[in-house]
């Protein structure tokens, strides 16, 4: 989930449980975030030992060429799945202003 979905699954859960927990999915995010770095510097440093690469040594026209595939497929191929997995998302611009709506009518009026 990027952080501009945040806020619209923190309305959509508001809509579902009658609570605001925008802490909670705060802090899920952010440990989301750790994890996914932590994740790519791992498959980052086996990707780069898998190609050929020695430290300290320059690669041969082999091991670039092993380099510039993995460097570019991998990535693709990780996009496609965040594109699919995207596609399937629940919340449209529709659906955010239907809950904006009903979240604005729940509100009582502010007094003058």
């Amino acid at each position: 989930m990027t952080a501009t979905m945040n806020a619209d699954v923190c309305d959509e859960d508001e809509i579902r449980t009658g609570q605001r927990r925008e802490g909670l999915y705060g802090a899920v995010f952010a440990l989301e975030q750790k994890i996914a770095f932590a994740i790519a510097a791992v498959i980052g440093g086996y990707l780069l030992t898998r190609s050929g690469y020695v430290a300290h040594t320059t690669p041969s026209p082999e091991v670039l060429a092993r380099l510039k595939f993995v460097y570019v497929a991998f990535p693709l191929a990780c996009l496609g799945c965040a594109a699919i997995a995207i596609a399937g998302y629940p919340l449209t611009h529709k659906r955010m202003v239907a809950i904006r709506a009903e979240l604005n009518a729940r509100k009582p009026a502010a007094a003058s």
